[in-house]
């Protein structure tokens, strides 16, 4: 019974600084009596003031008050914590828990300074206590079991979710095709989809042609995944390998997603895909090279290998080609141009004037085929993120 009075009295105390932290109502704007002309004063940071309205962001008291709740909290132990967790309104916990996350470490000095704060008679650490994303998962996870903890905490903070498959990226192909050797074509795309890119290229290319050929159609396909059917295939590879994840039903763009793997592969293997899905689905293949034709890959060239591709671009495809581009994609370009070039550019692209959407993507994807097939000649090397490259 102590311990949850206890609970009780700090709940209460954590309260009363939450109360401090919340915004003043607008004051009432009194109404004129009929036939008085005078304005009534301004609401403090009104424009005819000067001053800028306050915004949503927290002021530096919100946040040092934020702080303190948090350090309170982490200093409770995890079961005292758990229980005033409990008492509180969702808001106020999200709140405290995301300061929490991101505390840090205690100093002896800042923990007798809040704990005299709260009136608690507990006695200060005398090192650094330590908090963080962990210590505010363990208490959720306390406060409303494993399950409804972890929920509550990867909706709060989503960049804590480990990555699905994570344990599977420096794995070899081959290896990976021999884990797999025993898992049906649609396992096997559920894998591919989730998995790291890099990982999910090696895998299919080791595959064997008639299988990887049967992936690479679920993946096209695949939707939702449920969080049961993910979690049973990552059982059955952490059987085999090692834990990691935690189940979650996610939605793939499965046309979007091939694409990415695709580009992760040696240029011949992907193109080989892509001709044997010419086969059996030509409109599919096509909308897969629609999604890998992306400007983006200039961002993966060095300034020498796309000044000799520009060689081989006219000024005026130049232009359409910089057509609704992002500013960094278009001063890449320009900027690894001659400046009597780039003028010249420039005069082209301000005499276009509207086009229609479908003319600019067929001269980018012109442009990107261009890339692709200077990089499969080895001319040119497109390093994208995760790829090795030797220096000897």
């Amino acid at each position: 019974m102590e311990e949850y009075r206890r609970a009780a009295g700090a709940y209460r105390k954590i309260q009363g600084l939450m109360k401090d932290t919340a915004p003043p109502e607008e004051p009432r704007t009194r109404r004129s009596p009929p036939g008085d002309t005078s304005r009534p004063a301004p609401p403090s940071g009104d424009a005819s003031s000067g001053e800028a309205p306050s915004g949503g962001a927290s002021s530096p008291k919100e946040s040092s008050q934020l702080r303190q709740a948090a350090v309170f909290l982490a200093l409770m132990g995890r079961e005292e914590a758990a229980r005033v967790l409990r008492s509180m309104k969702p808001a106020e916990a999200e709140q405290i828990l995301e300061a929490m996350a991101h505390l840090g470490p205690i100093s002896p000095r800042e923990a007798r300074k809040v704990l005299a704060r709260f009136g608690s008679t507990a006695a200060a650490p005398r090192r650094e206590a330590r908090s963080g994303p962990e210590t505010a998962r363990e208490i959720l996870v306390r406060a409303f079991g494993q399950d409804e903890g972890d929920r509550r905490f990867y909706e709060l903070l989503p960049e804590e979710r480990p990555h699905r498959f994570a344990f599977l990226q420096d794995v070899e192909g081959k290896q990976l095709a021999a884990l797999l050797r025993r898992e049906s074509p649609a396992v096997v795309a559920i894998l591919v989809a989730h998995m790291p890119e890099a990982a999910a290229a090696r895998l299919l290319e080791a595959l064997d042609p008639g299988l990887k050929i049967e992936v690479v159609r679920r993946v096209s396909s695949l939707g939702r995944v449920e969080g049961g059917i993910l979690e049973t295939v990552e059982e059955r590879l952490r059987a085999r390998l090692e834990s990691l994840g935690t189940p979650q039903g996610e939605e793939i763009a499965g046309e979007e997603r091939l694409a990415e793997i695709l580009r992760y592969m040696d240029l011949s293997s992907g193109d080989r895909i892509l001709a044997s899905l010419d086969d059996t689905d030509q409109d599919l293949a096509e909308k897969v090279r629609t999604h890998m034709t992306s400007l983006e890959d200039i961002a993966y060239l060095s300034d020498r290998d796309l000044q000799k591709i520009l060689q081989s671009v006219d000024d005026q495809d130049i232009s359409v080609i910089l057509k609704g581009k992002r500013p960094d994609l278009a001063e890449r370009l320009l900027a690894n141009m001659s400046d009597r070039r780039r003028e010249m550019v420039e005069l082209h692209r301000e005499s276009l004037g509207p086009m229609r959407r479908r003319d600019v993507d067929r001269v980018t994807g012109d442009f990107v085929r261009l890339v692709r097939t200077m990089a499969a000649r080895g001319e040119v090397v497109i390093r994208l993120p995760g790829e090795e490259f030797s220096s000897g």
